[in-house]
């Protein structure tokens, strides 16, 4: 009896989530898509992507949303890349991109600044 309404509670879980990313799929525009790739496909998010699913034994993985897109005093998409961990996302980088010229900077949290990206970069290898 445990076992079948732990199923049942997964199943439903499951779906549930396959729903909320579909319906916030269909709202994607093709510049949003183009965003959420450029950030995804960056090597340091690809490279702690990978770590995260091999230490978790693909139990956990980095997802990439949108926080804020453009608007007409701002300019600019606020990305976060945040691991899924089963119960909430955590985040573990910020990113802004530029909506015209899609230029990459990272948002350094703890400072409240904003850095580019090859200046972050280049900080992290002194560190």
């Amino acid at each position: 009896m445990y076992t079948m309404k732990r199923t049942t509670l997964t199943v439903f879980l499951l779906l549930f989530t396959v729903v909320v990313h579909s319906q916030s799929k269909e709202t994607l525009t093709k510049k949003d898509e183009k965003v959420l790739n450029l950030i995804a496909s960056l090597p340091e998010v690809v490279q702690a992507d990978t770590y995260i699913i091999k230490v978790t034994k693909h139990h956990r993985h980095l997802e990439t949303y949108i926080d804020s897109s453009p608007t007409k005093q701002d300019n600019n998409y606020r990305l976060t890349v945040a691991e899924d961990n089963g119960m909430n996302l955590v985040p573990h980088f910020k990113f802004i991109v530029d909506a015209k010229t899609y230029a990459i900077s990272y948002w350094d949290v703890a400072n409240d600044r904003n850095i580019q990206l090859s200046v972050w970069r280049a900080q992290k290898l002194h560190k």
